[in-house]
């Protein structure tokens, strides 16, 4: 319970100020993801560190029950998936997501589904 803690707590901050920077931070949140994909070592290194984070949350919280800790699991799974798929993603399929991400309103709803997901986890932890 103790970890469930804790990683609610980063996590919590982490969607509130990320969904922040979606919101207010739009134009420079563009440019990097063009920036990103023109960046193979970015792309690849990116790709192994949210692969092992995902791990390492799996690996110590998968947690299935009925409370709010199955977000905290949730989690982890979607960043081991999200890294798998960084890391064996082709160039063209990344080219057609940055320009998909070029329409401001996945910005504004990302935002605002992360800062929903951080303040239901802070919530429950404090």
């Amino acid at each position: 319970m103790e970890l469930s803690i804790l990683l609610g707590k980063v996590m919590g901050f982490y969607f509130v100020v990320m969904g922040l920077a979606l919101l207010f931070k739009t134009k420079v949140l563009q440019k990097s993801m063009e920036d990103y994909i023109n960046d193979a070592v970015t792309a690849l290194s990116d790709g192994v560190f949210i692969f092992i984070l995902g791990l390492l949350i799996v690996l110590n919280h998968n947690v299935w029950d009925n409370s709010w800790r199955v977000v905290v699991t949730l989690v982890g799974w979607f960043a081991l998936i999200k890294g798998l798929i960084r890391l064996w993603m082709p160039k063209s399929t990344m080219n057609a997501i940055v320009k998909t991400m070029n329409n401001k309103n996945i910005y504004v709803i990302g935002g605002l589904v992360a800062i929903l997901v951080g303040v239901f986890l802070l919530f429950q932890v404090y």
